[in-house]
């Protein structure tokens, strides 16, 4: 049913996307414990040997493309659908450039997010607000002060990845004045 060429089944195959086999072209395969494979494109079959050169596996396959391969074993009434394109890249980190704000009521700062890696499918991120009658977030991460109190502005990636990262910020309507003096220095009027 496809080109009878070994080397078509070469190459790193993800299984379903959850799972990455390796064959190579020596030969071997990690799907059991780096043992050997056996392609035998006329029947459509792929053995796979255990590194004891034992059979451990019968994979029949149905369909072989440059991008797929459709597969089933011995006794399976399920077809499973390899891949030899990569996964979804996931975001693994978000970074803000300030992790803590100090702000009066009406001020606005704004916050950026790194997001790694830098090859990740989907890069973009959505920003909340723990108490938005402290502070508000809008969707380019600028944060307006509200009211004093605490609140916690939430970084989120888009994709199924979950990362998170976060910047506290404080809102007081009080000012504050820096004297320039050593910490615990006490003051008597």
């Amino acid at each position: 049913p496809f080109t009878p060429i070994n080397q078509i089944v070469v190459g790193k195959w993800y299984k379903n996307h959850d799972e990455t086999v390796n064959f190579n072209e020596d030969g071997t395969t990690d799907y059991y414990s780096k043992g050997t494979y056996e392609y035998i494109p006329y029947q459509s079959e792929i053995l796979v040997y255990n590194s004891s050169k034992e059979l451990k596996r019968i994979i029949f396959v149905h369909k072989v493309t440059a991008e797929q391969m459709v597969v089933s074993t011995f006794g399976s009434t399920k077809f499973s659908v390899w891949t030899s394109t990569q996964p979804p890249q996931l975001v693994t980190s978000i970074t803000l450039n300030e992790t803590s704000l100090n702000l009066h009521p009406g001020e606005t700062s704004e916050l950026t997010a790194t997001v790694l890696p830098e090859d990740a499918d989907n890069k973009a991120v959505t920003w909340k607000s723990s108490n938005s009658d402290v502070a508000t977030v809008d969707g380019n991460g600028v944060v307006t002060a509200i009211a004093d109190g605490n609140s916690t502005i939430t970084c989120t990636a888009k994709d199924r990845s979950g990362v998170k990262a976060t910047c506290e910020v404080k809102v007081s309507s009080h000012e504050y004045v820096d004297l320039g003096l050593p910490s615990g220095t006490l003051w008597a009027t």
